[in-house]
């Protein structure tokens, strides 16, 4: 192997060498972050009247009751590849849930309908539910694997306070098993409270309309 090659070869090791130090000492101090914020959500699961529970999963996660509906709060640290590349980049996210009294068994999801969404249109797994309210339909993107059971769940009532919500915020969704939010980063106790109250008031309408 001749001087230039030797030169090359070292230079990969010693590039390869500093990003895995600095992948690890990135992780490092992310820990350390991670820990110390989560020894916060004691004092918040008190205040809120929730409780912390142990989760190997989670980087913390909250459980009980919110204006007498069943919670979680979770946050959680996932590893996504950027755009189908090798590479994948770590993020932390908070995820909100507020359940509804009983699963509706309906493969539902309800979502807002950005503009990715309107072009994919009725793509393989995306197929869109037609409830006969066009202005809902327009608003929203509705899929499930029982459209008459979708459409009669959705009642007028409770299709307005989803679509209220649901414009909220870009990650919030609606499932069989109730309303939920998925934050980027630790979500504060005053994001926290403002979720947990506007989920809960979807849930509200709910059991008004198919009970507890």
């Amino acid at each position: 192997m001749d001087l230039i090659s030797l030169l090359i070869c070292g230079g990969v090791v010693v590039f390869a060498g500093g990003l895995l130090l600095l992948v690890v000492v990135s992780s490092f101090f992310s820990s350390g972050a991670d820990k110390k914020k989560a020894a916060n959500w004691g004092p918040i699961a008190s205040r809120l009247g929730l409780q912390l529970v142990d989760d190997p999963g989670s980087l913390a996660r909250l459980e009980g009751a919110w204006r007498g509906h069943r919670t979680q709060v979770r946050v959680v640290r996932r590893h996504e590849s950027n755009h189908g590349n090798d590479v994948s980049d770590e993020f932390v996210w908070t995820h909100i849930v507020v359940y509804w009294p009983r699963s509706a068994d309906l493969g539902m999801s309800v979502s807002k309908l950005g503009a990715v969404m309107a072009m994919l249109g009725n793509t393989v797994g995306r197929k869109r539910i037609q409830i006969g309210d066009p202005q809902f339909e327009r608003a929203v993107f509705v899929r499930g694997n029982d459209p008459a059971g979708v459409a009669a769940f959705l009642q007028p009532p409770l299709r307005a306070e989803v679509q209220r919500v649901a414009h909220l915020h870009d990650y919030v969704e609606f499932t069989d098993f109730g309303g939920a939010v998925t934050i980027h980063g630790w979500a504060d106790e005053q994001e926290i409270v403002r979720w947990l109250d506007e989920l809960a008031k979807v849930v509200d309408v709910a059991v008004a309309v198919h009970g507890a």
